[in-house]
């Protein structure tokens, strides 16, 4: 399911309709099984309930800001949650402040297309992603058509289904280059949270 498709045909809210994201990442974070206790209520009304239940309560009393973090699939599903919850203005006060949204991503995929990306940036969410140069997953999907590509390519590929662009600013970590890990020729280590994390820390220190 990794062709782009609008965000509005899942229902939710987006003025644009060339703004697309990954079909399997829409279907997850909206779906929903109302024959089963635990999908009763998909992903997206889960998250926007409980940041509106949290803003509610504390918005009034002090300064607040959401961050949303999540690892590999998670970390698509964080920048989705956030790009909605900033499209709906859940984070809009009631006395006209924006409650500011930001997104920690680990060893995340590409999520959309280039308007995906413009539109993001448009509305002001800001997005970190942490990555390990070595990993295969934030290179997918859009292994062709990617915001590498030359301009003009990705111009002319537009509308395609698989033309797919990385968002916010990327932090490239190398766990090749730390003396604390083992080495190892498992290319699924390179996608360790834990790897990542370590790598982390080490750089801030």
């Amino acid at each position: 399911m990794d062709f782009l498709k609008p965000i509005s045909s899942n229902k939710i809210p987006c003025p644009d309709p060339t703004v697309k994201a990954e079909s399997g990442f829409l279907d997850l974070y909206t779906g929903k099984n109302e024959d089963c206790r635990f999908c009763q209520f998909s992903a997206r009304e889960q998250i926007l309930s409980e940041v509106k239940k949290l803003l509610d309560i504390y918005s009034n009393e002090e300064a607040v800001s959401i961050t949303i973090t999540g690892h590999s699939l998670g970390a698509a599903l964080a920048i989705l949650s956030a790009y909605d919850i900033i499209e709906i203005g859940l984070n809009a006060l009631k006395d006209g402040r924006a409650v500011p949204i930001c997104v920690f991503s680990f060893s995340g995929p590409r999520v959309g297309n280039a308007r995906f990306k413009e539109r993001l940036e448009m509305l002001g969410l800001k997005v970190l992603r942490v990555v390990n140069v070595h990993d295969l997953v934030p290179k997918s999907p859009g292994l062709f058509l990617n915001e590498q590509s030359p301009p003009m390519m990705m111009k002319l590929a537009q509308g395609f289904p698989w033309s797919y662009s990385h968002v916010g600013v990327e932090l490239a970590l190398d766990h090749k280059k730390s003396p604390f890990l083992k080495p190892t020729g498992d290319p699924v280590c390179a996608h360790n949270l834990e790897a990542h994390l370590h790598l982390l820390d080490g750089l801030l220190l």
